[in-house]
């Protein structure tokens, strides 16, 4: 399996159990992807690379949308 199948099915599989819509699925995603690179989740996420520019980038990007 692919990674972007992967990420299909995971995507199908949350929306089919009806416990989660796509919009509140979408907002959980973008708040782990950010906690994680501002290193609010390392006992999980553990990134030991410098995350600052990511988090920045990131900043930008929801800014300007």
């Amino acid at each position: 399996m692919t990674y972007a199948d992967w990420i299909d099915s995971i995507y199908d599989r949350c929306l089919s159990s009806e416990l989660i819509d796509e919009e509140d699925l979408s907002q959980r995603w973008i708040m782990a992807y950010a906690e994680s690179l501002a290193q609010k989740r390392r006992s999980i996420a553990p990134i030991d690379e410098p995350c600052l520019e990511w988090v920045k980038s990131l900043t930008e990007l929801i800014v300007n949308e």
